[in-house]
């Protein structure tokens, strides 16, 4: 399972990202942001709650700011196959470096979504 930004990326470990955190100001509206960094990526089994016993993936993050800090604050989400309207991937190059702008993008299903496409090269490439 995986989690996508805005713009349907997948998030993997090692990028970084920003969420919108709050604005300020009615004349002149400024935006700020947080940003996390993606720490590793998980399997656990559920132990309490409706789906005890259940494995679950998820991925572990940490502000990006001072690293003595990293042990301190971390945060969860869960890989559940959802589009993140409020994440964007700003800086990463994945597990198998390769860089965000480059992974293939999560396609929209009336489901939700569906497998990233792949490339068919040949004569039946548009059947």
């Amino acid at each position: 399972m995986n989690l996508y930004d805005k713009n349907r990326i997948p998030l993997e470990v090692g990028d970084v990202f920003k969420l919108y955190h709050f604005s300020t100001g009615r004349k002149h509206i400024r935006r700020y942001f947080m940003y996390k960094w993606v720490l590793k990526k998980e399997m656990v089994i559920i132990t309490n709650g409706p789906n005890i016993g259940k494995p679950r993936e998820f991925f572990t993050l940490c502000h990006l700011h001072d690293p003595k800090d990293l042990l301190k604050e971390k945060y969860i989400l869960i890989a559940d196959e959802s589009i993140h309207p409020e994440m964007e991937i700003v800086q990463g190059y994945g597990e198998n470096s390769t860089p965000f702008e480059e992974r293939q993008k999560a396609l929209r299903t009336t489901k939700g979504l569906a497998a990233p496409a792949t490339s068919a090269v040949g004569p039946n490439a548009l059947q």
